[in-house]
């Protein structure tokens, strides 16, 4: 009689968590069409239809030689960053904030803070994926001459990826929940403060001493 193996509970790992969070959150961004349009294809078809006019295709002595269409380029790269740092990112990371799960990741071995990476990461790739198709497209289509100083531009580009990325980030920390501030009853026991103890939502919208002062033998509510 051969003997049979028991399964294992609990599989062996393979890679770090935040390399596990990246695989997924770049299956959900894959789903996310609506910002992939315009982080990628919008700043593409506003140039289109901006070098569709023919005025704004001429060289102009004013602009040094160059035309509208030339300066609108690095205006379309700009837009694809503020669409993915200022509108896309912040959405989704609330919306896991709201979800709760940002609180539950700090029970596991994936820290809080990778889910931001990640989302930045990603982000960040896609504005890359748009910076190059809006290049492209001004080069071949409308003539547009590529930067004489790549080095300069690059150092450029990531200073503006930065900068927008921390403004994303800002917006994402100090935006409120919806439905917050809760609404304070007095009324009910969970939200009654005594001389013993207070709860959480008294002690944090300071109502504590005004409750006690009111109803000083009121019970502190446990919750279990």
């Amino acid at each position: 009689m051969t003997a049979q193996t028991m399964p294992t509970l609990y599989p062996t790992r393979r890679g770090s968590p935040t390399i596990a969070v990246l695989h997924a959150e770049s299956r959900l961004f894959g789903r996310e069409l609506g910002s992939l349009f315009y982080i990628l294809l919008f700043p593409v078809v506003l140039l289109s239809i901006l070098g569709a006019i023919p005025s704004f295709r001429e060289d102009s002595a004013d602009l040094g030689g160059m035309s509208v269409v030339d300066l609108y380029v690095p205006v379309t790269v700009l837009l694809s960053m503020i669409m993915a740092a200022l509108m896309a990112m912040p959405s989704i990371v609330l919306a896991y904030r709201e979800a709760g799960v940002l609180r539950r990741l700090r029970t596991t071995p994936v820290r809080p803070a990778s889910i931001l990476v990640v989302q930045v990461l990603l982000h960040a790739a896609t504005v890359a994926g748009s910076s190059i198709l809006l290049l492209t497209v001004g080069r071949l289509v409308f003539g547009t001459p590529l930067p004489q100083s790549w080095p300069g531009y690059i150092g450029a580009y990531v200073l503006a990826l930065v900068a927008s990325f921390s403004l994303g980030a800002a917006i994402t920390a100090i935006s409120p929940m919806p439905g917050w501030p809760p609404s304070w009853d007095p009324s009910r026991s969970s939200d009654r403060c005594s001389p013993q103890g207070c709860t959480s939502r008294c002690r944090r919208w300071k109502d504590c001493s005004a409750e006690s002062s009111s109803s000083p033998r009121s019970v502190p509510h446990r919750r279990r």
